[in-house]
């Protein structure tokens, strides 16, 4: 696994580069992913999967336990595109799988008459998720007492590559988990680097054209 993290000043301009595009932060964070994605495997269609929390009814919104499921989001990179227009598509398309996040992806491969259920874990090779920091802050005879609600999710994907970010009040720290028997971690350090490269690159100026950011990482 390798770790690494984003300052808070950082992330206060990715927030304020997200309302700029009428986007939330994860849509920008995931957008610059399949950017990562696409430079370093040159494949302009990608899927990459993310996790749903599946509590879309009320009665199970208070339930214990996880209930997270994959979501498969393909996107196709456009080069000519400025990466906030793209931004924007990825968003679009993120709220549109979401609506169907109660669908088994069993039973989506049940109605297309597919029974091997290795099919499943063809769809995506890689996991990208993103958690808001949920902090419980208690005071109790002058003693305050801070608990971070994390969702703990490594080891939970079928996949080759699992990408973690969430928000902590000094600002976004990172996780990749990987498989060793495809990628060695000096690898997987200049994919880190590349991420965090293409974030300043679009964050600085999100109507930049993606050919063009692509070519200055």
């Amino acid at each position: 696994m390798e770790a690494f993290s984003l300052p808070k000043s950082m992330l206060e301009r990715l927030r304020e580069a997200g309302r700029s595009q009428d986007i939330t932060p994860f849509s920008f964070l995931l957008a610059n992913f399949y950017l990562m994605l696409y430079q370093r495997t040159g494949q302009k269609e990608i899927t990459v999967a993310v996790p749903s929390a599946n509590r879309t009814r009320s009665a199970y919104k208070d339930g214990i336990g996880l209930f997270a499921r994959n979501l498969p989001i393909r996107m196709q990179v456009v080069d000519h595109l400025p990466f906030g227009d793209y931004a924007r598509e990825v968003h679009k398309t993120l709220r549109e799988g979401m609506v169907h996040q109660d669908i088994a992806m069993h039973e989506v491969l049940k109605h297309m008459k597919i029974r091997d259920g290795r099919v499943f874990y063809a769809l995506y090779q890689v996991c990208f998720i993103y958690q808001n920091a949920m902090l419980m802050q208690i005071e109790q005879s002058g003693t305050v007492f801070k608990l971070e609600l994390m969702w703990d999710l490594s080891g939970m994907a079928r996949s080759n590559m699992v990408w973690q970010l969430y928000e902590t009040p000094e600002g976004l720290e990172g996780y990749v988990e990987y498989a060793a028997r495809l990628f060695e971690q000096d690898t997987v350090v200049w994919f880190v680097e590349n991420y965090q490269h293409l974030l300043e690159e679009t964050i600085q100026d999100p109507q930049r054209v993606i050919s063009e950011v692509v070519k200055n990482v």
